[in-house]
């Protein structure tokens, strides 16, 4: 994995910590099948694959991985805390979908 790539998830951890006022305990990074990121507890897992994505995504993921520290599900005030910095969240979340089909199918190859 890239250090830029890291560099990058770090940083904005340290920015949407300063915005949520909350931040993870540990943050990890493995191979994972159907998401960009899971939540349990204090500690974010984001996909290795993630540095195959756009800046804008990686981060809309990060964000998103971060709102779990706060709410667990994803209702109504999740997605109006994730709407505060992305109010076009539903248009990250299909670009998500896209990326996913690319990347799934290029290393099943």
């Amino acid at each position: 994995m890239a250090n830029n790539f890291k560099e990058l998830i770090f940083s904005a951890v340290e920015e949407f910590a300063k915005i949520l006022k909350v931040k993870p305990k540990e943050i990890v990074f493995r191979k994972m099948k159907r998401r960009w990121g899971s939540c349990k507890k204090d500690k974010i897992i984001l996909n290795k694959n993630l540095e195959f994505l756009p800046e804008d995504l990686i981060r809309y993921v990060i964000y998103h991985e971060m709102c779990h520290l706060l709410i667990k599900n994803h209702r109504k005030d999740f997605k109006l805390l994730i709407e505060k910095i992305y109010p076009d969240y539903k248009l990250y979340e299909k670009r998500l979908s896209s990326y996913s089909l690319l990347i799934n199918n290029f290393l099943k190859t």
